[in-house]
């Protein structure tokens, strides 16, 4: 649980440990605008070579997630009936007002 939103609008957010090659993938501009896409599929195919590494059970790096929930978020928008975090938002407008700025 975050005190902050990071400059995100949603409620939490998650990361998972992936192979430098897939992000590379995604942020390639030049790549994506390019027009043959033979040459994306095939960057593709390299980044999830990468990602289904499955040798002594690498994989497992990707199972873990690190998980930032957004207490101010959770308690901006807890406040609608039936919200999702139901359960949890006592503790997190309990944890709002005690923490000291």
């Amino acid at each position: 649980m975050v005190d902050d939103t990071f400059g995100f609008d949603v409620d939490y957010i998650s990361y998972t440990m992936t192979p430098e090659i897939v992000s590379e993938f995604l942020k390639n501009n030049l790549l994506w605008q390019n027009k043959d896409m033979t040459e994306l599929l095939e960057h593709r195919e390299r980044s999830l070579a990468q990602l289904n590494n499955k040798t002594r059970k690498l994989d497992f790096l990707q199972q873990n997630r690190l998980i930032y929930a957004f207490q101010k978020n959770i308690v901006k928008n807890g406040q609608k009936e039936n919200s999702k975090y139901h359960k949890y938002l006592n503790s997190f407008e309990l944890a709002e007002k005690q923490k000291t700025n």
